[in-house]
C-alpha cells in the first residue's frame, strides 16, 4: 500500500476522496490554479516556491500557498514550523530568498512593499499595541500616518467600537491599564483601521482566557460578515482553527503537510476532538 492509501487508512476514508486532502511529499502546493491576477476571481496572496532561511536554519521549504477573497485560512503547526515567517512574509516583513510573493496581483518588492501592506491589517499575539499611546492612539495610528482626516478617523473609530463592543471610556486609557481582552480588541480594532482587504493574524489570542477568546471570536466573525476579508490565522490551537477557519493548513519543517477544508476534516474524522485529529494528521506516514 503507498503512503497515501496509508493516509486515507487514517480518515477510513478511499484514496480517491483523499486526493485533495493532503500534500505529496515534498509536499507539493494544493492550488495550482492560473496565474495571479488582480480580479476576485484570483488569490488575493499567493506564495510561490518561497525558500527562507535565517543563516544556516531553513525555515520555509519550496513553500507554495495561495490566499482566496473572504475566505478565513487558518495556519496551524509545532514551534518553529515557519508558521510566523510565513505571515511575515505575506506583508513584507521578510522577503523570501527565493521565490516569489504576490499580493493583490504583484509581486511584494522593496520597492511596492510600502503600499501594499496599506491594504493588510496584521494583529500579533499579546497585541502588539505601542505603550506611549493610548488606546485611540494606537487604534488610529495607521490612519493618522495616511492621512486621513479627523472627521473620517473619528467616524471609522466609531464603527469599530461598535463591531469589537470596546467601551468609549476605555479610549484614553494606555495599554497597561487594559485588561488582556480589552488589549486584544483594541489590536484588532487597528489591524482593520484601514478596511484592509487581507487580515494576517498571529495567535492573537493565545495569551488570553478561554472564556474572553470565545466572546472575541464571535465578536471577531460578526465583523467578517459585515466587513469581509482574506484572513490567515495562525494558531497553535486546532480547536480554535476548525471554529474560525473555512480552510486549515497543518505545517511541519517548513513545508506544507496537510491543506483541506474544514469541512472535509469534520467529515473525515466527525468523532474525534479537533486535538486529536491535528496529533493523526501530524503522525508521520510509516
Amino acid at each position: 500500500m503507498d503512503h497515501k492509501r496509508r493516509r486515507a487508512g487514517v480518515f477510513g476514508l478511499a484514496y480517491t476522496e483523499v486526493q485533495p486532502f493532503f500534500c505529496e511529499p515534498p509536499y507539493e502546493r494544493m492550488f495550482p490554479g492560473p496565474i495571479l491576477t488582480a480580479g476576485n476571481d484570483g488569490p488575493v496572496l499567493e506564495l510561490r516556491s518561497v525558500n527562507k532561511r535565517f543563516g544556516a536554519i531553513p525555515v520555509l521549504r519550496d513553500l507554495s500557498l495561495s490566499l482566496q477573497h473572504h475566505r478565513v485560512t487558518a495556519i496551524v503547526g509545532p514551534s518553529g514550523c515557519g508558521k510566523s515567517t510565513l505571515l511575515k512574509l505575506c506583508n513584507g516583513l521578510v522577503l523570501p530568498d527565493s521565490g516569489n510573493v504576490c499580493a493583490f496581483g504583484r509581486i511584494l518588492t522593496a520597492d511596492n512593499v510600502v503600499s501594499l501592506r496599506r491594504r493588510m491589517g496584521f494583529a500579533v499575539q499579546g497585541s502588539g499595541l505601542f505603550p506611549h499611546l493610548t488606546a485611540r492612539g494606537n487604534i488610529t495610528v495607521a490612519a493618522t500616518l495616511a492621512r486621513w482626516s479627523e472627521q473620517a478617523i473619528g467616524s471609522r473609530l466609531e464603527e469599530l467600537l461598535g463591531l469589537m463592543h470596546l467601551d468609549h471610556a476605555l479610549l484614553d486609557r494606555y495599554p497597561h491599564e487594559l485588561s488582556g481582552g480589552q488589549q486584544q480588541r483594541v489590536g484588532l480594532c487597528r489591524a482593520m483601521m484601514l478596511r484592509p482587504e487581507v487580515l494576517l493574524l498571529d495567535e492573537p489570542f493565545a495569551a488570553i482566557d478561554p472564556i474572553t477568546r470565545y466572546d472575541i471570536h464571535r465578536q471577531l466573525q460578526a465583523t467578517l460578515e459585515v466587513e469581509p476579508a482574506a484572513v490567515l490565522l495562525v494558531t497553535h490551537d486546532m480547536r480554535e482553527a476548525m471554529q474560525l477557519a473555512d480552510r486549515v493548513v497543518i505545517m511541519d519543517q517548513g513545508r506544507v503537510r496537510v491543506d483541506a477544508s474544514t469541512a472535509q476534516l469534520r467529515a473525515a474524522q466527525p468523532d474525534l476532538e479537533p486535538e486529536a485529529l491535528l496529533q493523526q494528521l501530524m503522525e508521520p506516514v510509516a
